[in-house]
């Protein structure tokens, strides 16, 4: 589910953001309904701006960005309680975190995989962020880029899984682990 956003702008001029095995939809969370329910990936068709909205993931999910962008400037741009799998087949595709430095990330993974093969993620603190109190987790870098101003990985408390066997991971700590976590 998307935290209100009925309010995300899109950057088409037909508003139509997402694509799922040939259709195409208004809604994000639409589309990421349709795909979970036929097992199909979601194929972004233009630029999205969720403002302070949040994309809330309860279902296993495949994105393609497909050369486009989703920018937010909520706690999180995506909240992953599922297994989250992010792909760009274009190129220049990103998910984009442009809040405020003190409490952002662009992907919070809390219960939840998180398998990144291609695209870019960028936040201005921590780009993709696992772990909480009780939570299980497992976050796989195959390729892309990760790019956090303060930390590219931060992995907190919980029962954290991390593999990194491609990609790039750029900030002031490539992963950073919070002492006694991991």
């Amino acid at each position: 589910k998307i935290k209100h956003a009925e309010n995300a702008v899109v950057n088409n001029p037909d508003h139509l953001v997402a694509e799922v095995d040939g259709k195409q939809y208004f809604s994000l969370q639409y589309a990421i309904n349709a795909a979970a329910k036929a097992g199909k990936p979601v194929q972004l068709i233009a630029d999205i701006n969720l403002g302070g909205d949040i994309v809330v993931l309860e279902q296993d999910v495949t994105l393609d960005l497909n050369g486009h962008t989703i920018s937010g400037t909520g706690t999180a741009v995506f909240q992953v309680g599922s297994t989250f799998t992010l792909v760009d087949s274009v190129g220049n595709g990103a998910i984009k975190h442009t809040g405020s430095k003190d409490s952002s990330t662009a992907i919070s993974i809390a219960n939840g995989n998180f398998i990144m093969e291609s695209g870019s993620v960028t936040s201005n603190h921590k780009a993709v962020q696992g772990g909480g109190s009780n939570k299980t987790n497992t976050i796989t870098i195959k390729g892309g880029v990760i790019n956090g101003t303060d930390a590219a990985l931060n992995i907190n408390k919980g029962s954290n899984t991390v593999s990194i066997t491609g990609g790039k991971l750029v900030g002031g700590y490539a992963v950073h682990v919070a002492a006694g976590n991991g």
